[in-house]
């Protein structure tokens, strides 16, 4: 799904924050002039009104955002923060949180349903070999493996293994995931490919993605399987 794509750089801290304005940023697209516009003297009123930052809790916005870069936030409370979002809009979208175990079957239950309802979903882990991080999961591949496709905050766009995930997590807890439960506004297109077939998927006013009548069987795929991603 085309999701916008924020970049942390160097602060490793604010993985989560990013992680939230792309979820917000992709379901709400106005939402995304407000992230990345703070410059120069106009930072602070850009800060006041980040919708992850001005509905945070009763402190002052700079102490928010400072205890943020230095120490980071987990899913869970970027949920409640985009619930908030949601009320102070009067906007009929919700959130929910869980935590998630490393049965392979969680897979195709948490995580494949709303990709293919055209909902990303927020995914935070804590592991020796990909350390403490937040991505932003738009797409998957079932083939021989199961591969997730995330649009990672620290990085590029890419695809991670799942069983090596999950096999990463072994001894560091559940995953943390944050879900869509409920979206009347638009939805990203899709790219939905079966046995090496791709079709772009179009979100329609009936409420439903309908397959837009053009194969582009230019785009390679790997090994024939199942597929929905950008």
């Amino acid at each position: 799904m085309n999701c916008p794509v924020y970049r942390q750089g160097s602060f490793d801290s604010l993985c989560a924050y990013y992680t939230g304005a792309m979820m917000l940023a992709t379901l709400f697209p106005e939402f995304a002039a407000s992230f990345g516009t703070a410059v120069g003297q106009r930072t602070t009123k850009y800060v006041a009104e980040d919708p992850l930052i001005r509905l945070y809790g009763n402190e002052d916005h700079r102490k928010v955002l400072t205890r943020w870069f230095f120490n980071g936030e987990y899913i869970k409370k970027v949920v409640n923060i985009l619930n908030k979002t949601m009320e102070s809009g009067g906007e009929a979208t919700s959130f929910q949180y869980l935590e998630m175990d490393r049965r392979k079957e969680r897979f195709e239950q948490v995580i494949v349903p709303r990709i293919e309802e055209g909902l990303p979903v927020m995914l935070g882990w804590n592991t020796k070999d990909y350390g403490c991080h937040a991505v932003l999961v738009t797409g998957y591949w079932i083939g021989k493996e199961r591969w997730l496709t995330i649009n990672d905050p620290g990085g590029a766009t890419e695809q991670v293994s799942w069983n090596s995930l999950r096999d990463h997590q072994k001894h560091r807890g559940k995953f943390e995931v944050g879900l869509c439960n409920k979206h009347l506004g638009p939805r990203p297109m899709q790219v939905r490919t079966t046995d090496n077939v791709p079709v772009v998927y179009q979100w329609m006013p009936d409420q439903q993605y309908r397959p837009i009548k053009c194969l582009f069987n230019s785009i390679a795929v790997p090994q024939s399987g199942r597929k929905v991603t950008a």
